[in-house]
């Protein structure tokens, strides 16, 4: 098959059916050249799609011999194909409403069996979400790497590996190719990209996994919350499930605020400066938050995640319950415990336009795990999760994730001291100048 046909595969029992839907859509998708396959069950349709590529696939949902009256059919044949091939579904079926909450337009659509008309269209709308060029791409590029891979790393080292266990050698491989895949295989895209002209600098996608890909929490990872975003800093030691009792060893989360660039006060600064000389000034303060200050860390744009600044003044405690899948909560999890916030109170106005305030403070008994809070007055935002949800966006990666642990450590670990003047050794220096000077003149 040309790799540049558009493919598609049409499940569907009743052949009379089956063929009319096969004529409209190659008259009405004449300006693609589809190559339409036809079957009339779904393990033939299962088996095409993990021997053959295909872009799209058209599903009925229950065939019309089906007299069991099972309404999971649909969804156990979107899994089956899933499974087999990741591509834009239209189920087109007398049962709509089996699959209805499944519809995720333009990639899973849904149209009822009277709309064979609609048909043409709804292929036109998934093709064009770019899905199918994409799979394309992914499926030949790990092809290809795979290949690569096995030439000049297996079969180089076979004289070394073959008399190891194979259960000792996959691992082995499998870092060496997770390694590559992290930067080899990055920077050739890269510079892939930048030589066809698509980009001259890294992408912003290195700095995320996204969505997360573990299902335990992990340090760098990036949360909204309502308006606001969130970043967790808690070491990953303290978030490890013990064995003996089923829970992480802490039982408070720290978090600390993200916000937008703009919203701090050096950039805010550059907006109000006037004259050329007031605003290079105010330029590189704003440059510095971008690079390597002691208070912010910066996030760069990519999908559902803005520019943002991590603040290491702004820190939020949540108890870690209100960040842990409902799925892995305890049973005796406690509900609606409260938090901290701690920041500097002249930057928390300036950075989100929200006064100081009195909050409730953990005391140390607290944390401890007594159960019990007593409320003191310090500066700060009012600390509540409410019911507004925690959602897990990204997970920053390494090792992005491990230089913002680093120049979090470095900004609290600070000491202040007095300021030694220079004078003296400036003075040195002014001296062995003049001499310099004094020497090359009487020569």
């Amino acid at each position: 098959m040309n790799p540049t046909t558009i493919s598609i595969l049409v499940v569907d029992d009743n052949e009379a059916v089956g063929a009319d839907l096969v004529t409209l859509l190659t008259r009405e998708l004449k300006d693609l050249d589809p190559s339409i396959k036809r079957v009339t069950s779904f393990d033939e349709g299962e088996g095409l799609l993990k021997e053959q590529g295909f872009d799209l696939a058209i599903l009925d949902v229950r065939f019309d011999g089906d007299l069991t009256g099972d309404n999971q059919a649909g969804r156990r044949v979107f899994e089956r194909v899933s499974k087999a091939q990741w591509l834009p579904v239209v189920f087109w079926t007398a049962a709509p409403s089996e699959v209805e909450d499944l519809a995720a337009p333009p990639l899973v659509q849904v149209a009822n069996k009277t709309q064979i008309l609609e048909i043409p269209q709804l292929v036109r709308d998934a093709l064009a979400s770019g899905v199918p060029q994409f799979a394309r791409q992914v499926a030949s590029e790990m092809e290809t790497l795979a290949r690569g891979f096995l030439r000049d790393l297996v079969s180089s080292q076979w004289d070394s590996m073959k008399e190891v266990e194979r259960d000792d050698v996959l691992p082995l491989l499998a870092n060496r190719l997770s390694f590559y895949l992290r930067n080899g295989f990055l920077d050739e895209l890269h510079l892939r990209g930048a030589s066809e002209g698509l980009h001259d600098h890294p992408s912003a996608a290195r700095c995320y996994l996204m969505p997360p890909v573990t299902e335990a929490l992990t340090t760098g990872d990036l949360y909204s919350h309502g308006d606001d975003w969130w970043v967790l800093v808690t070491p990953q030691c303290d978030m490890e499930v013990r064995a003996k009792t089923g829970h992480m060893k802490a039982e408070y989360l720290r978090l600390l605020k993200a916000v937008a660039p703009e919203s701090t006060r050096a950039a805010k600064e550059y907006l109000a400066a006037e004259g050329r000389g007031k605003q290079k000034d105010a330029l590189r303060k704003v440059t510095d938050i971008l690079g390597d200050d002691h208070r912010f860390f910066y996030l760069p744009a990519y999908l559902k995640v803005p520019h943002l600044v991590i603040d290491f003044e702004q820190s939020l405690t949540v108890p870690r319950d209100d960040l842990l899948p409902p799925a892995t909560l305890p049973m005796d999890a406690p509900v609606d415990e409260p938090v901290t916030v701690e920041q500097d109170a002249s930057e928390a106005t300036q950075a989100t336009g929200v006064s100081p305030t009195a909050h409730r403070t953990q005391t140390a008994e607290a944390a401890a795990g007594s159960g019990t809070c007593q409320e003191t007055e310090t500066a700060g935002t009012t600390g509540t999760t409410g019911k507004v949800p925690w959602t897990r966006v990204a997970t920053i990666d390494a090792p992005y994730s491990q230089a913002l642990l680093y120049r979090l450590s470095r900004a609290v670990a600070r000491i202040g001291i007095e300021d030694i003047p220079p004078d003296a050794v400036v003075g040195i220096l002014d001296s062995k100048r003049d001499m310099v000077t004094a020497r090359s003149q009487a020569g």
